[in-house]
């Protein structure tokens, strides 16, 4: 009975030691960078665009060297593909086109990407401050026009995860756990009366490096 008990503990550690491993190995077990956005300003028809962006680029799992593409991901904004009209900035001015609102989206997910400190690739500011997200920190996104990109410039797989609720979203970049995560800091410096200057640095340790630099408008 003794030595019975004792291949039972010993088939059980087996069985732990190896789930363990299964889930220190797993693909992107670490929430590198995330950022969280609220829908309740938005209307009922740019909280569907962005719901339904979210689903598309959910789940994305990018290899090391590879370039992720917003629009390649997310691919036309069309009535067929299940976007729908709404208002939407488009070259300072606001207007009515399908999908309108999914710059949440692109604006939610560069947040994520410098708070994990990869390679942005392609980010286009709006010409005006947007309330949905701090000046400095957004990204404008337009089929066949303005793209957001990222390089993972890491060593290993990171995964996207856009999660997206009736008033909130929640965009999240998970990877391999890394030596160092940057602070953004945001500095902005008032030019005129309609035009602000805003400057992103991230800081890694005792390095700081410019993220962005852009002049917006006063909405």
């Amino acid at each position: 009975m003794l030595s019975r008990y004792k291949g039972f503990i010993v088939f059980a550690g087996v069985v732990l030691l190896l789930l363990l491993a299964i889930y220190l190995t797993r693909p992107a077990p670490y929430n590198l960078g995330s950022y969280s956005a609220s829908l309740k300003n938005l209307t009922p028809d740019q909280r569907r665009n962005v719901c339904l962006g979210a689903r598309k680029i959910n789940n994305t799992y990018v290899n090391p060297g590879m370039v992720f593409s917003f629009n390649a991901m997310v691919g036309p904004r069309t009535i067929e593909r299940g976007f729908v009209p709404s208002k939407v900035i488009f070259e300072g001015d606001v207007i009515e086109s399908v999908g309108g609102g999914i710059c949440l989206l692109s604006s939610a997910l560069y947040n994520a990407v410098i708070r994990s400190n990869l390679q942005v690739v392609i980010r286009v500011a709006h010409t005006k401050i947007i309330r949905s997200v701090p000046a400095g920190l957004d990204a404008t996104v337009w089929y066949g026009l303005n793209d957001l990109s990222f390089k993972n410039n890491t060593s290993a797989k990171v995964k996207v995860v856009a999660l997206c609720s009736y008033d909130r979203l929640n965009v999240s970049i998970k990877g391999n756990e890394p030596d160092k995560l940057p602070e953004i800091i945001i500095e902005k410096h008032k030019m005129s009366e309609k035009e602000t200057l805003v400057s992103v640095y991230k800081k890694v340790g005792g390095s700081v490096e410019k993220i962005s630099e852009d002049v917006y408008m006063k909405p």
